[in-house]
């Protein structure tokens, strides 16, 4: 690649990153309570909760562990291993990339290790991810499907409302969450073997 070229790539890049800082801080309507949507602020909180990852390995670790039914039982413990390896993959990401959350942030949630870092979004994976498993793997109907398409999308939106992220980190996030479902049901899927010894051996 000629000198030329490298620097209109670096130049091209520069002038992504640029617009999304700027971007990204117009939309940071809820990114604190003297913010334009200020008063939003506690509803946006709500659904960053929801895409936190503690409650959703609870929940799923909670779920494989009652399920009696051995197909579900395998899907649970399924759902539970793809947000272990969302969070594997988003760490990794984290540590390799280390940009930093944006300076408007109000530094009131909770981070862990390179969490600290904003590429990609761990929640906009998370959600995505989750979603696109739990619509197809548990075979959802059209109305369950677009309640959950909603909350993923209003998730997502949540961390450029929030400033906790700026919009790549948000977009790049989702598409990595769809990716993560993908190589899990094609090379990482855990056969009913693997579950049930999983559950004999707690």
């Amino acid at each position: 690649m000629s000198d030329n070229a490298a620097g209109t790539d670096t130049g091209c890049l520069a002038a992504l990153v640029d617009w999304d800082r700027r971007a990204s801080e117009r939309l940071a309507v809820c990114s604190s309570p003297g913010a334009p949507w200020g008063q939003a602020r506690r509803w946006t909180r709500l659904l960053e909760y929801s895409g936190h990852g503690v409650p959703w390995l609870g929940g799923a670790l909670g779920a494989a562990v009652m399920a009696h039914d051995a197909p579900k039982r395998d899907v649970q413990i399924n759902l539970l291993w793809l947000l272990i390896f969302d969070i594997a993959v988003v760490l990794v990401c984290k540590a390799i990339v280390r940009r930093p959350r944006p300076e408007y942030n109000i530094k009131d949630h909770v981070t862990l290790l390179s969490d600290v870092y904003s590429f990609p979004s761990g929640h906009a994976t998370r959600a995505t991810a989750a979603t696109i498993f739990i619509v197809r793997e548990f075979h959802c109907d059209h109305a369950s499907t677009a309640l959950l398409l909603a909350w993923m999308v209003t998730c997502c939106a949540s961390r450029v409302l929030l400033g906790r992220h700026y919009i790549l980190d948000v977009f790049t996030g989702m598409v990595v969450g769809a990716l993560e479902y993908l190589v899990l049901k094609r090379y990482l899927w855990l056969s009913s073997e693997i579950c049930e010894a999983m559950i004999k051996t707690r």
